[in-house]
């Protein structure tokens, strides 16, 4: 070995020394959700539906998928695709506001949706429709984002940022680094389809005060 070589390596090691890290890697916290490019994604195993869907991923500390890039939806349908996957239709987080608004968000955020090129046909993008309509992802168009009634019963898929690992000289850190943005307070809508719920709430605690009142 010459001399500069030797130098050449001693500088980088004493470069890591000096960090104090030995290694890092970007890592899924949770065993059954699996990475692909920059996030990692949960594929049911159940059908439920799209507000069901909703909550579930809440729970995983997740959203439904998110796919703002062409190279996430690329990605992931190129995952989905594969011969061993059966071929079903998986909700993402995406789902339309009516009325006078007449546009396509992502519900976990209430971002409009930018990227276009996921959509199946022309037609999803301006339904003409009231109804309560959700994304998802369809294989009979490759996997191409379709339209259906929210209460309609599908897989979903969950998605959520990585974490960074470091590995230090002399302890393993794990310190949580979001690569992409995480779940935020779901978009009104949604919360809006369980206002008949409460309203129930109000009317029994209306009717606990009156029950209270009459026994004074």
């Amino acid at each position: 070995m010459s001399s500069e070589s030797f130098y050449k390596i001693l500088v980088i090691i004493v470069t890591i020394w000096n960090s104090g890290v030995v290694g890092e890697q970007y890592n899924c916290v949770a065993k059954d959700f699996i990475r692909l490019g920059n996030s990692c994604y949960y594929f049911s195993t159940e059908i439920v539906s799209w507000q069901e869907a909703h909550f579930r991923c809440r729970d995983r500390d997740a959203q439904l998928a998110v796919l703002g890039t062409q190279h996430e939806d690329s990605t992931l349908r190129n995952y989905l695709e594969q011969p061993e996957f059966a071929q079903l239709g998986r909700w993402i987080g995406g789902f339309w506001v009516g009325g006078s608004d007449r546009k396509w968000i992502w519900a976990a955020q209430g971002n409009d949706i930018e990227y276009l090129r996921g959509f199946a046909t022309t037609s999803v993008l301006d339904l003409q429709t009231e109804q309560w309509m959700c994304l998802y992802m369809n294989p009979q168009s490759r996997y191409r984002w379709s339209n259906e009634n929210c209460i309609r019963q599908l897989h979903y898929i969950c998605e959520a940022p990585l974490v960074r690992k470091k590995e230090v000289s002399d302890e393993v850190e794990m310190t949580t680094t979001p690569i992409t943005t995480t779940t935020q307070e779901p978009y009104g809508a949604v919360e809006d389809l369980y206002e008949d719920d409460n309203d129930d709430g109000d009317d029994d605690d209306d009717n606990d005060d009156s029950e209270s009142s009459a026994d004074t």
